[in-house]
């Protein structure tokens, strides 16, 4: 639907110049075979933490496969890149440049951070606090909220100051404390709890999430502004898309385990495919009690998971460039930084 809006609708500019170059080029300037190597180091990557203790044991012959055919992959993508050249799809004269590869790295781990959370705050609320979707959705307002208060807020800064690598540390600071305190969130947490952690949080996030793009904007070309910000949106994208499926395997794993010691005689396979908002209405009593308890656990767990991710991101932060961007904008770009 997005691919047939854009054909019908979109029409370049008239100060637009199009490269002169031919069907074949602009055919290789897709990186076809990038593009593939990624789907499919991708797959690999998210069946194995799919299976990984559920249908699979860890240490079965398809999880460690799918997980090697992963590094293998990725191998093969970072050789097709180099060797490609400026055709790839992630330019390798890019990738070199701190701007580009710290503020990729450091997306990849903080996008993930904040997604993980995101995904897991509503089934916390559908879970241990019985709330609908319609409820679950409105008591994660205080995230979202201070993420966009924070968004807003640091971006004017930035605008006016032209300082915006200090936000890349204290973001991932800030976020890795507002993780840890919604990790202590549990069966009865009085709402003061999880309405301030969420701020914490979601502060953290909001002041933090774009300042990737803005830093290797700042450092780039002209030319390279499109193909530098597409790694960095694809950085983030890919954390997300693996800090979930990360979090859902520990998630999963977890509520598996706990089950054994706090509903035994529940079938934990009939627990996953009743659903968080369906609980309540499928079990009962006590059998109620230790589904819920061992939901608690496993969403600490994937909660777990976002704290780490954010503190790998506040290792990463100390390596970006430190000058004002407002300067660099004025200075003429070169492709050395």
């Amino acid at each position: 639907m997005a691919a047939a809006v854009i054909l019908f609708t979109f029409k370049t500019p008239d100060a637009h110049k199009p490269v002169d170059a031919t069907f074949k080029n602009k055919l290789l300037h897709m990186d076809f075979l990038g593009t593939a190597l990624v789907m499919g180091a991708s797959i690999c990557l998210l069946l194995a933490l799919q299976y990984a203790g559920v249908t699979y044991a860890w240490n079965s012959s398809v999880v460690i496969g799918l997980l090697v055919g992963f590094v293998l992959i990725t191998a093969a993508l970072v050789v097709a890149e180099l060797w490609q050249g400026e055709r790839a799809m992630l330019t390798p004269r890019l990738m070199r440049q701190r701007s580009v590869w710290v503020s990729a790295v450091w997306g990849f781990f903080f996008a993930g951070s904040y997604f993980a959370v995101l995904y897991y705050l509503p089934i916390y609320f559908q879970s241990i606090a019985g709330t609908g979707a319609i409820g679950s959705g409105v008591r994660n307002i205080p995230l979202i909220a201070l993420f966009s208060i924070g968004t807003l807020g640091s971006g004017r800064i930035i605008t006016k100051t032209g300082i915006a690598a200090p936000y890349m540390p204290a973001s991932s600071v800030i976020v890795t404390i507002g993780c840890g305190l919604l990790y202590t969130l549990d069966v009865g947490t009085p709402t003061g709890k999880w309405v301030g952690y969420q701020i914490l949080a979601g502060f953290g996030f909001g002041i933090g999430l774009q300042i990737p793009v803005i830093i290797a904007q700042a450092y780039a070309a002209p030319a390279d502004m499109a193909p530098v910000s597409a790694i960095i949106i694809f950085a983030r994208s890919t954390g997300a898309t693996f800090m979930i499926a990360a979090a859902q395997s520990g998630f999963t794993n977890q509520l598996g385990r706990r089950l054994a010691s706090t509903a035994p005689n529940v079938d934990p396979n009939l627990v996953s495919a009743t659903g968080a908002t369906d609980l309540r209405r499928d079990f009962s009593g006590a059998e109620l009690d230790g589904i819920i308890r061992a939901y608690a656990w496993g969403i600490k767990i994937a909660f777990a998971i976002a704290i780490g991710a954010s503190g790998v991101s506040a290792i990463f932060s100390l390596f970006t460039k430190w000058d004002n961007i407002n300067k660099k904008k004025a200075q003429p770009k070169n492709n050395k930084l």
